[in-house]
């Protein structure tokens, strides 16, 4: 998938970066913000 979406020119790669969500960068990387998911995520099963 990464090979894909550093390649604009790659046959899958409007498909792939839609289905991302519209975006994404390889090389951000933001711990403050995938902790807040995971807490998010953990939240939502500890109350199912």
């Amino acid at each position: 998938m990464l090979e894909i979406i550093k390649n604009p020119k790659d046959k899958e790669y409007k498909e792939t970066i839609e289905w991302l969500g519209g975006g994404f960068d390889p090389e951000r990387f933001d711990l403050t913000e995938v902790n807040e998911m995971v807490e998010h995520y953990r939240d939502m099963e500890m109350s199912v």
